[in-house]
């Protein structure tokens, strides 16, 4: 059923789409005097940005099409359907700029009821989307044409309702930015924690000690995965008797043996994640191109060494083909180290970062899952606004 006051309107007796920049070769972007939005512009956000813009050389005479305040844009192409065609609004700041060569805008007519930020979520929604991605054409790569666009038809509300629907959807994308910024904060804090602790150019209180010179020798032991390989069944699948089997691309597959059952860190010794770090506890077993590297615990800390060594750039790699881990090359590093009591303090600090920074994360999917819970009830009209 059809909500109360809720009309069908084809979008072509709304306004009418114009191109983006034509007659343009690679020496003319980078340059110039004139911005233009780019494809990823369009395809990120609901609202334009201003922080996705380029220079492009337009010259005098060209006759261009600028954007106007309001204007809808679309991308004509995608790699899937599913992502061809979402909308993106003309905010009042990038007012006259130009639009790529890979979109196309929608311009209303000016008695128009269409509240265009509106119009743009509901491009993303899965309701906007089901009109939309029936019109994508091709089988590689997927376009929809204007003239197919202009014939859709959309359930649309009153315009004050629009406005309502945009302005709640707004506010809830609006939280969603604010926690990836303040996530994107606590990382880049946590990594300069990282650089002062794990180095000892700053300490702790209550540590006066020389850090000593060690290398990882004398610190750990290791086995090769593959020199120990489990003869158990391996599945694809978690199950009540099964444990997790870490493998060259980490923890994808669980097996009926257990190898070890002390806390352990397996090194993907080949392929794309080569040099990869997983964590590993419980009862577990390492197969394939790995290796399994063990802290000796009355001098080093499990946790402490899991922040030395998780970074690729700390092994040595081997082969001009398909790279492979070179662990007993790396493990002769030798590197300052505090005494233990300090390892496990400075793990802890970094580790409560992690756990903030984790707790960010999962209130960010929460906040995203309101705002997509919202977008479905506010544009089907089973929520009113007004």
């Amino acid at each position: 059923m059809m909500p109360d006051g809720w009309s069908e309107v084809r979008l072509g007796d709304l306004g009418y789409t114009f191109g983006g920049l034509t007659g343009k070769s690679a020496k003319d972007f980078g340059v110039g005097s004139a911005i233009f939005v780019t494809f990823m512009n369009v395809m990120s956000n609901v609202v334009l940005s201003m922080e996705g813009v380029e220079l492009v050389d337009v010259r005098q005479g060209e006759t261009q099409n600028q954007l106007r305040a309001r204007d809808v844009i679309f991308n004509g192409s995608s790699e899937t359907p599913e992502e061809v065609g979402f909308g993106a609004t003309v905010p009042d700041e990038l007012d006259g700029v130009y639009l790529n060569s890979f979109c196309f805008g929608f311009r209303c007519h000016p008695d128009a009821q269409l509240d265009t930020e509106f119009f743009a979520y509901l491009t993303r929604s899965p309701i906007g989307r089901g009109v939309i991605r029936p019109m994508a054409q091709g089988s590689t790569r997927y376009n929809i044409t204007k003239t197919n666009l202009l014939n859709g038809r959309f359930l649309l509300p009153p315009l004050a309702e629009q406005q309502a629907i945009a302005e709640a959807l707004s506010d809830a994308d609006a939280l969603v930015e604010s926690l990836d910024s303040l996530i994107a904060k606590k990382r880049d804090m946590k990594q300069a924690a990282m650089q002062q602790l794990l180095t000892g150019r700053t300490r702790l209180p209550g540590h006066t000690d020389k850090w000593t010179e060690i290398d990882y020798n004398e610190l750990t032991w290791h086995r090769a995965g593959n020199g120990s390989l489990i003869k158990g069944k391996v599945y694809q699948e978690s199950g009540a008797d099964r444990i997790p089997a870490f493998s060259a691309s980490g923890q994808d597959v669980w097996c009926d043996v257990a190898e070890y059952t002390e806390p352990g860190l397996v090194i993907s010794a080949v392929g794309s994640r080569c040099g990869k770090v997983f964590r590993a506890s419980g009862a577990w077993t390492a197969i394939a191109n790995t290796h399994v590297l063990f802290a000796k615990e009355d001098i080093c800390s499990t946790d402490f060494l899991w922040l030395r060594v998780n970074e690729e750039k700390f092994w040595v790699k081997g082969g001009t083909g398909q790279p492979f881990v070179l662990v007993r090359e790396s493990l002769k590093r030798r590197e300052l180290w505090p005494n233990r009591d300090e390892q496990v303090q400075i793990a802890q600090v970094l580790m409560d970062m992690d756990a903030e920074i984790d707790a960010l994360v999962a209130q960010r999917e929460k906040a995203e899952l309101l705002k997509q819970g919202m977008m479905q009830e506010l544009l089907s009209g089973r929520v009113r606004l007004v």
